[in-house]
């Protein structure tokens, strides 16, 4: 009975050792198969693709889609410049001031859904991207590029406009465009873009255009940014210094007081 016993347990040890190497060979075998199925780097999660960038990359799954009507519109900490010996120079890149009020998306933008919250205090830009490059692949071809290489610019430097023309021209496409309930362009409906969302240009949602001068919508160091009109009821449009700003009334100042507006041109903000 004693050498039976001893031999079940032998086998059982033997069985299990068995099992154990099984399931660490299973488990190994199909990390290493699924890199080579997907042959992608998918870590670039939030930083090249995710919700307000841009699709993933193919075999990278879907991520975390918003459903929609989802705050999407999300910012990290925005921190407005301080400007202790006027004038400043705005930044080129970064930061020139923080939105003050929320808005909704009126289009799907990448995956910003339609009727998605941007969210207030989301940082204020000025008109340049930093360039495209193969991190932006998947989102260029989202835009309707068969090839992006032909926009890729490491260097960076066009302000939104001149970087949408060139991505038309490149790429035989209507650009921007909206097609149904979506928008396809650099930037969204409302002016922005990015899982880190922040604005180049409109501020299209946070402000209704109506009435006379345009409300706030944000702060640019120590001056107060508002919508593009002086005058909305008269169709008529602020006569603004190099800066983009000029002394008047505002809705929230009877007295005059230096202050900013949106513009359809570049430099858009400041």
């Amino acid at each position: 009975i004693s050498q039976g016993t001893d031999l079940l347990l032998i086998l059982f040890n033997t069985w299990s050792s068995i099992m154990t190497l099984t399931v660490w060979l299973v488990s190994t075998l199909a990390g290493s198969l699924a890199g080579l199925v997907l042959g992608q780097d998918c870590s670039g999660q939030g930083v090249t693709w995710g919700p307000g960038i841009g699709p993933p990359p193919s075999g990278c799954g879907t991520g975390p889609a918003p459903p929609p009507g989802e705050n999407t519109g999300k910012s990290a900490s925005c921190v407005n410049p301080t400007c202790s010996s006027p004038p400043c120079a705005a930044a080129l890149l970064g930061d020139v001031g923080c939105t003050t009020v929320s808005g909704t998306e009126t289009l799907k933008h990448e995956l910003v859904a339609a009727g998605g919250t941007i969210a207030s205090n989301a940082h204020i830009y000025g008109p340049f991207e930093a360039g495209f490059t193969s991190m932006q692949e998947s989102i260029i071809r989202n835009w309707g590029c068969t090839d992006p290489s032909k926009v890729y610019d490491s260097d960076g430097g066009k302000d939104v406009g001149i970087a949408e023309r060139h991505v038309a021209y490149e790429c035989g496409i209507t650009f921007p465009r909206t097609v149904g309930s979506e928008y396809f362009g650099v930037v969204g409906p409302c002016g922005g873009h990015t899982n880190d969302y922040h604005f180049h240009m409109r501020f299209a949602c946070l402000y209704v255009e109506s009435g006379s001068h345009s409300t706030a919508v944000g702060n640019v160091a120590s001056h107060k940014m508002y919508g593009k009109w002086e005058d909305h009821a008269q169709n008529k449009l602020p006569y603004l210094d190099a800066c983009g700003g000029h002394i008047g009334p505002t809705p929230d100042s009877a007295t005059a007081v230096y202050h900013y507006h949106a513009q359809d041109r570049a430099p858009y903000t400041v």
